[in-house]
């Protein structure tokens, strides 16, 4: 009994290690080596497998041998995963082509090509703004008679008006006119002068600015012209006086008395002045101070002295006198006391001008 029932105890336990010999078989003879596949369209490539081996005997299972040969995709496929890459386009530009002169008219024209020079770089932009280019503040052209400037000036000529416009860039016109009247005494060699000294002259400028500045340079001419000096004159009785090289005495009963007259040159006398100051400033703005000084040819000035009443050589004696306006030594000394004061003013044919004003353009 005993021997009986260990014969299916054994045939049960070589079942499992029968199972697993069998699968290890089949598997052996299923998974044979790949040794060629089928091509894809248009793959002229060659492929050969290596020769199948048989696995030499071990006392393991038998072990599937891996694919050797996988058939080819129609399109060779990049697994490599890349960042796109932006392609930016080259500018292209056409290359001139120069047609030289045809030859004989056997041959074809021939045809050169020059190569086109590289486009310059692109200059790079920057993101901090330039600082703004100092703007330059140029003057403004200007129409003749297109504006206009009125100044007051105080001068040697008295007070003046003066009205300017342009003609060109670089010129005004300047008109104007000076007043001025003084009135006093004073004793000139024992004789007393009580007179009335008038400024009264009109004058037309041209003002040539060089340096595109306030610098000018002013010819110009008086057309009227009347300064003058009026006074009459006294010798009180008793007193000496001069005339000439002559001392004489005023009577007590006729004292010496008469007439002066001062005239400054002619009625139309050209003038050279210089100044600083536009009357009409080509910047644009409608106050400006100018400053004058110059000269102005007057001829030379001459006075007149007319004299009449009792001169006399010795004071308290009659008989050493004399009516002034018909004795001839008496005339002849008056005269030459004329060309002394007329040599004294000569220099005043030169009449300065000078003068300080503000003006105000229209």
């Amino acid at each position: 009994m005993l021997r009986h029932r260990s014969a299916p105890l054994n045939t049960l336990a070589l079942l499992p290690t029968l199972w697993l010999a069998l699968s290890f078989q089949a598997s052996a003879q299923t998974a044979q080596p790949i040794t060629s596949l089928p091509k894809p369209a248009g793959d002229t490539t060659t492929t050969t497998a290596p020769a199948y081996s048989p696995p030499a005997q071990d006392s393991g299972p038998t072990v599937a041998r891996p694919i050797t040969s996988l058939p080819k995709p129609p399109h060779p496929v990049d697994t490599t995963t890349t960042s796109p890459v932006p392609v930016t386009p080259t500018p292209t530009t056409p290359r001139p082509v120069t047609i030289e002169n045809s030859p004989p008219a056997a041959s074809a024209p021939v045809v050169t090509l020059q190569p086109s020079p590289a486009p310059p770089p692109a200059p790079l932009q920057s993101s901090i703004p330039a600082p703004d280019a100092p703007k330059l503040v140029r003057s403004k052209p200007i129409r003749p008679f297109s504006t206009a400037a009125l100044a007051v000036n105080f001068g040697s000529g008295g007070i003046g008006v003066e009205l300017a416009t342009p003609l060109a860039q670089h010129f005004n016109l300047r008109v104007g006119g000076s007043f001025f009247s003084y009135s006093g005494n004073f004793n000139s060699d024992g004789i007393n002068i009580d007179g009335d000294l008038k400024f009264r002259s009109g004058r037309a400028s041209l003002d040539y600015y060089p340096f595109h500045g306030g610098f000018r340079i002013s010819p110009g001419v008086t057309f009227y012209n009347g300064n003058n000096l009026n006074a009459t004159t006294l010798v009180p009785g008793g007193q000496s006086f001069s005339l000439g090289d002559t001392n004489y005495f005023s009577s007590t009963t006729d004292p010496v008395h008469g007439t002066a007259s001062l005239y400054f040159g002619k009625r139309v006398d050209p003038s050279l002045t210089i100044g600083f100051g536009n009357m009409i400033p080509r910047s644009g703005r409608h106050v400006s101070f100018p400053f004058e000084i110059g000269f102005q040819y007057i001829d030379a000035p001459t006075i007149t002295i007319t004299l009449q009443g009792t001169a006399c050589m010795y004071a308290n004696n009659p008989a050493s006198c004399s009516p002034v306006a018909t004795d001839p030594e008496t005339q002849a000394n008056l005269q030459q006391q004329e060309a002394d004061i007329n040599a004294d003013i000569k220099p005043l044919r030169f009449y300065p001008i000078i003068s300080q004003g503000v003006s105000v353009r229209f």
